[in-house]
């Protein structure tokens, strides 16, 4: 596998680099700290380059956030080194509450977030994950270039919220977690 190309996102601190192949079977991996090496090889490495602050991968794609602009020469070498004989990981199961009325609530506000949003967000080297629902309010975590972007903080989580609400009727409060 390799890096087809590096590109900048709208987080300044942020570079996103697209692969020509999967690095993930399914979902997406993000980290805030250096896992052990065991547990994933691929962002264990890229955090020994110097300012990373956090990894995220999903699909054909690896965003890397640092302290400062980031030099994207010094990422991509380290990257293309890492993902060299790479195959796809696959990431790890979770379970979900599908019997109860939360659990299927939870089930089409992913649907609505997979089709309308994970997209977009991956589009600007980012991601979402859905940490849970009490009642009417999903809490959620951005991931990649948006969990440090200010507008993720900000516009996006009410866009996605009145997103929700249009689709499912209900008034869902979409709050970070």
């Amino acid at each position: 596998m390799e890096v087809l190309y590096a590109e900048g996102t709208p987080n300044p601190n942020a570079v996103k680099f697209v692969l020509d192949g999967r690095i993930i079977g399914a979902g997406s991996r993000h980290f805030d700290r250096p896992p052990a090496e065991e547990e994933d090889p691929l962002a264990a490495g890229l955090f020994t380059v110097p300012g990373v602050l956090s990894v995220f991968y999903n699909d054909n794609f690896v965003t890397i956030t640092t302290e400062s602009e980031p030099d994207w020469r010094l990422l991509q070498a380290r990257l293309e080194e890492l993902v060299a004989d790479r195959e796809a990981a696959e990431p790890e199961a979770v379970s979900k509450d599908e019997g109860s009325d939360a659990g299927d609530l939870l089930s089409k506000i992913n649907a609505v977030i997979d089709t309308y949003v994970r997209p977009a967000l991956a589009g600007d080297g980012g991601g979402l994950q859905v940490l849970g629902l009490e009642g009417e309010d999903l809490f959620i975590r951005y991931e990649g270039a948006c969990g440090t972007c200010p507008s993720a903080i900000s516009g996006t989580l009410f866009a996605i919220q009145n997103l929700l609400r249009n689709e499912l009727g209900r008034e869902i409060n979409v709050l970070p977690g």
